[in-house]
């Protein structure tokens, strides 16, 4: 997810909104303020050189127009636009008032348009002035500013041809690009948020939008991941082996439902330990469905079914005998809900039993990332719920729990090799994965060698078995 600025702004001002770095989001952000001329050109280098295969992009006011500029250019590269704060033209009159005052008082021209474009955000104002004003008053090229002005005099909208895959957002509070005038685009979905000005990504809309585009970020990786899965997938097998087994013989279940079924390959260990139940059995994912059903063929017990796991459990009822999931739950936007709603549809004196890997997963390659790349960097196992927590939420709904730990480690003959694993597995989540030279990497191999004597990895696995009544 690439997030390209309005007009005197760089990337950097994301950092404001209250959910930046509390959500797993796979942002790229742009160094400095963005030339709105080159920016198409110089994005589609960037992903070039960095083997980055398709971008979800959000622009913002004089971004937005970036954004549907490159999507429109390029729309194998694009995934999703979600557009923030923008006309569908600038006026003349407004653009020539910009102009005259930026060229007699620069420093003042920023400062009034600032102040106006956090309109009704007193407290993010405030930060703002103490964080960012003074360096951009510094540092802002007033020659590239007029050149964003002169862009802006001229923008036009071109329409991907794609719309479904688009967002418009826009506050209704907004003095900078008013809400009657917000860019209105046929066949594309609105949103109006009341409270909200011109720094629309403050609103909280906006991460649910953003919410909505790491969840397809994390479908699309399985899904390119389904005919590498079952190959690559050793420590998924391994666990749902041991969740097989930790279900109790008591369990006489009939009606069974899966969770992240995958490519099938827990689903059939249900299918042959319950002949004579039915198994309905969901994924996301239409890949890993395509797959399954190969591999499950001619088994009439097996209903598959393409849905989100979360919305399912929110929207539907019944009574199963056994709800399972191996290595998926992690991945929720919100598991704690999901839990609730399984004990909801569970029978009486039915079963809950998962698997979820933990946040120390893949710690060592953590350790050594921030080793080699100077800086921390996050991966995404980090976002995953401990322990602790997964105890805490089942004890609200169900009477009975078993909560359990194993770790797992497995050797690789190389870092890229375990990178190849996680990438043929799909289990990247929605985070981009650091870049690697052959020199980075041979750092990276030298550094497991001088702490662990080989590219080692531990997995970190919770066994849950929780009984409703």
């Amino acid at each position: 997810m690439i997030f390209l600025p309005g007009w005197g702004f760089d990337a950097a001002i994301l950092a404001l909104a209250p959910n930046y770095g509390k959500l797993p989001l796979p942002w790229i952000i742009p160094v400095g303020p963005i030339d709105p001329y080159t920016v198409v050109q110089d994005l589609r280098i960037f992903l070039t050189q960095h083997q980055i295969p398709r971008v979800s992009l959000v622009g913002w006011s004089m971004g937005a127009y970036a954004a549907l500029e490159f999507a429109s250019r390029f729309p194998d590269l694009t995934d999703s636009l979600l557009l923030l704060a923008t006309r569908d033209h600038w006026p003349a009159e407004e653009i020539h008032q910009m102009q005259e005052t930026l060229t007699a008082q620069p420093a003042e021209c920023l400062r009034g348009f600032y102040r106006r474009c956090f309109l009704g955000n007193r407290e993010a104002y405030r930060e703002f002035r103490e964080r960012f004003e003074p360096r951009y008053l510094e540092t802002m090229d007033p020659a590239l500013l007029l050149k964003g002005l002169n862009y802006l005099a001229t923008a036009s909208v071109t329409l991907p041809v794609h719309t479904d895959k688009i967002l418009v957002l826009h506050g209704r509070r907004d003095i900078i690009a008013p809400a009657e005038e917000m860019m209105r685009l046929a066949g594309v979905r609105q949103v109006v948020v009341d409270q909200a000005g011109h720094a629309a990504f403050l609103a909280p809309e906006f991460w649910q939008a953003t919410t909505q585009s790491k969840k397809r970020t994390i479908q699309g990786r399985f899904s390119a991941a389904a005919k590498t899965y079952d190959q690559h997938a050793t420590v998924q097998k391994t666990a749902a082996r041991m969740l097989a087994q930790f279900i109790p013989t008591d369990c006489n279940a009939l009606n069974i439902l899966e969770i992240g079924c995958g490519t099938g390959h827990y689903t059939r260990q249900l299918a042959a330990r319950w002949p004579d139940a039915r198994l309905l059995a969901l994924d996301f994912s239409p890949d890993m469905l395509a797959q399954a059903r190969q591999q499950l063929t001619g088994s009439d017990q097996v209903s598959l079914v393409c849905a989100d796991g979360e919305k399912f459990l929110a929207d539907n009822d019944g009574s199963f005998d056994l709800i399972t999931s191996n290595a998926c739950l992690q991945w929720f936007d919100a598991p704690q809900a999901a839990f609730g709603h399984m004990a909801r549809l569970l029978a009486p004196d039915g079963f809950m039993a998962c698997t979820l890997f933990g946040p120390r997963s893949l710690e060592e390659l953590s350790a050594a990332l921030e080793t080699i790349m100077g800086h921390r960097f996050p991966l995404v196992a980090e976002a995953f719920p401990d322990l602790e927590a997964i105890r805490g939420w089942l004890t609200r709904y169900f009477p009975a729990l078993t909560c359990t730990e194993t770790i797992v480690t497995r050797e690789y003959t190389s870092c890229l090799e375990l990178l190849t694993h996680l990438k043929r597995t799909g289990t990247t989540g929605s985070q981009p994965t650091p870049l690697f030279t052959r020199a980075r990497l041979a750092r990276l191999d030298q550094w497991f060698v001088e702490n662990f004597g080989a590219c080692r990895i531990s997995y970190q696995i919770f066994l849950i078995l929780a009984r409703n009544g």
